[in-house]
């Protein structure tokens, strides 16, 4: 997602001016595409496994997929966005694709609990626990994406997890996955979404009770935030098998609103002038926040001169 954002501090002195700094990603990547795999029992042990391997080969490699498309009867296409704005196949030369799988065991539970004193390092361990980041394409280790899907996507034999945390695979994944900066940001979700889909499916949120009570009102808070921040935009919901069958969906990612960036300090910045064109700022500490998902890329000060109506940087 593409980032700029501008910060500005105004300051009363004999001259007024803004303090500016300037945050932003250089694009050029068009699309990140995150596999996030559920590698639970629940999902690896059922026999439409290499039926939903060969369908999503089939939408990052190939298409988006129609009802006519599909194997078997007992497969549907629940919906499908009417536009279905990307090129097809979904990959594209100059996309990057991470795989992700998600799950957790009873020692992943105790190590988080073992870890975290705080918030922050609940969700820092809970996502490094629940979410594992297993490779990136292209890389040098494969000949195409195909390859690379086939060699990451689980089988038969493929540990597996007790617990999958479905519903915040997702929101927690933004705390693994590398920082792209891509235009768009892409999630194909595979998974039964045993413990939670939906907003109404509260099982999950019964796990949090049951293994991280301390923390049920953080996570109650981290989902509310992660709604205010990104906007979710269905593309394609594929269903694979009848009942509690595996479940495909393709996701879009987008910043919902401006993130906000605050600009803090105690002290009180001094401007005078040097020359004609020069000016000089005492030294000043200022205090930035919320920057976890930007890279910084430069800073400068910008003057405004109101009775000239200039603009000069600096």
């Amino acid at each position: 997602m593409k980032s700029k954002l501008i910060i500005q501090l105004c300051i009363v002195t004999v001259l007024s001016f803004l303090f500016t700094s300037i945050i932003n990603a250089d694009v050029d990547i068009e699309k990140h595409i995150v596999l996030l795999y559920d590698f639970s029992g629940s999902v690896l042990n059922k026999n439409t496994l290499n039926r939903a391997n060969q369908y999503l080969t089939d939408i990052v490699c190939n298409r988006s997929l129609n009802q006519q498309d599909l194997i078997s009867d007992n497969d549907f296409i629940v919906n499908k966005l009417r536009q279905y704005k990307f090129a097809e196949p979904l990959y594209q030369s100059g996309d990057i694709v991470t795989f992700c799988s998600f799950g957790i065991n009873s020692d992943g539970i105790a190590s988080v609990t073992a870890s975290t004193t705080t918030r922050a390092a609940f969700f820092e361990n809970f996502a490094k626990e629940l979410v594992k980041l297993h490779d990136s394409y292209p890389n040098p280790s494969d000949r195409g994406i195909r390859e690379f899907l086939n060699r990451n996507f689980p089988n038969r034999t493929t540990p597996r997890f007790n617990y999958t945390f479905s519903r915040y695979a997702l929101p927690l994944s933004f705390k693994v996955i590398p920082d792209f900066y891509p235009v768009h940001t892409i999630f194909v979700i595979v998974s039964d979404f045993r413990h939670g889909a939906e907003e109404s499916n509260i099982a999950d949120q019964l796990l949090i009770q049951r293994f991280f009570p301390t923390f049920l009102n953080a996570t109650r808070q981290f989902e509310e935030i992660f709604a205010t921040k990104y906007k979710i935009i269905d593309l394609l919901t594929l269903n694979v098998g009848t009942i509690n069958g595996i479940v495909i969906k393709v996701i879009e990612i987008q910043t919902a609103l401006p993130a906000t960036i605050s600009l803090k300090s105690e002290e009180k910045p001094v401007l005078s002038k040097k020359g004609v064109d020069e000016y000089k700022i005492s030294k000043t500490k200022f205090k930035l926040s919320n920057l976890e998902n930007f890279k910084v890329n430069e800073r400068y000060i910008l003057l405004n001169f109101p009775r000239s109506k200039q603009i000069k940087q600096y």
